[in-house]
């Protein structure tokens, strides 16, 4: 598989120059792959020449995933990696103010409603500043639904990467 992927790349690069980009993608998708067969027949019982075979193998595909800028660590690393980086983006989102330009705006434009204005009435003001009340709390409206949107989509990622870590280590 491996050696028909690199016969491929160099044909498709002889024959055509913007194939290479295509080519090095299959190429790196091809290595992945083997590498995660590598891992796993690493974990089953061999006898010392089989398992001496699958080292090597397994070596010789780290350090050509490391010349093609391929992760080598392995299937289970990569999930937990995963899971860890997408929990420290939910923590970050946790911690966020979402549309904070706008209230930040809105706030600025109800201290300028608040302030003392010539020839306006007492009515008008307490107009001006019930709309902006309502303008504010549609925009802390909004900046929820859409934080909870992405907690939900985040939260959904990190549960179906846990569920693939916990197949994966069956």
């Amino acid at each position: 598989m491996l050696v028909t992927a690199i016969n491929e790349l160099q044909e498709t690069v002889v024959n055509n120059p913007f194939g290479q980009i295509l080519a090095l993608q299959s190429l790196k998708e091809n290595v992945s792959v083997a590498l995660d067969v590598s891992y796993f027949f690493s974990k089953m019982d061999k006898n010392n020449d089989l398992k001496n075979h699958c080292v090597q193998n397994l070596n010789a595909l780290k350090s050509l995933a490391k010349n093609l800028g391929i992760s080598t660590r392995n299937p289970e690393e990569r999930l937990e990696y995963a899971i860890s980086a997408l929990e420290v983006d939910l923590r970050q989102i946790e911690r966020t103010t979402f549309y904070k330009g706008e209230l930040d705006t809105a706030y600025q434009k109800m201290e300028k409603i608040k302030e003392w204005h010539l020839f306006r009435s007492v009515d008008t003001r307490n107009k001006e500043i019930s709309n902006q009340k309502r303008a504010i709390e549609r925009i802390k409206q909004r900046a929820e639904e859409q934080k909870a949107i992405k907690l939900k989509e985040l939260k959904r990622q990190i549960d179906r990467k846990k569920l693939e870590l916990k197949n994966l280590q069956k």
